[in-house]
């Protein structure tokens, strides 16, 4: 079941009704204070009536020269605050803005500084392999030319061997036989 509305309204007002009670009845049932001896809380009709015509008088001049300026002084305060702020915010936006192109300039930076450096390293690579090959080539060459060399000199000296050797058989020869052999 929902609640009736209007009982809902009634009891508010009841009990703000009560609470004005409790508020309005210690004023108009104000006795004087046992200390103040004839101190009273609520002030005459007439001084009330002559304090708030006083207020009601001043209210407007005071509005006027008073009032009036400072809430105006206020407002710019206010406005000037808010244009501060407004400033930071576009400061801060402009400051991270410069920040990311700032980042993307370094990373780019270093990305084009690795591809360069990969571009040396593949450049220096290819240099040393190719001196590399050279020098391979120029070390069989020369190893094919001493192999030439030392097989020169294995004939030649093979060749003065057998021409010793038929000269060491015939000596040989003549002793043993114990004549000349021709």
């Amino acid at each position: 079941m929902k609640p009736d509305k209007t009982l809902w309204l009634g009891k508010a007002r009841r009990s703000s009704a009560a609470v004005a009670a409790c508020i309005v009845a210690p004023l108009l049932t104000a006795a004087p204070a046992q200390a103040s001896g004839g101190l009273s809380l609520a002030p005459e009709p007439p001084v009330l009536v002559t304090l708030l015509v006083g207020f009601v008088l001043l209210i407007f001049p005071l509005n006027k020269v008073i009032f009036k300026p400072l809430f105006a002084v206020v407002d710019e305060r206010n406005a000037k605050i808010e244009g501060a702020r407004h400033r930071a915010a576009k400061l801060e936006q402009d400051a991270d803005t410069a920040i990311k192109k700032y980042r993307g300039a370094i990373r780019e930076a270093r990305e084009d500084g690795e591809s360069a450096r990969r571009v040396r390293l593949e450049s220096a690579r290819s240099e040393q392999g190719s001196i590399t090959g050279d020098a391979r080539s120029e070390a069989e060459q020369e190893i094919a030319r001493s192999r030439a060399e030392v097989a020169v000199s294995l004939e030649e000296a093979r060749a003065t061997l057998r021409g010793a050797t038929e000269d060491l058989a015939q000596v040989a020869a003549e002793r043993i036989l114990g004549r000349t052999i021709s």
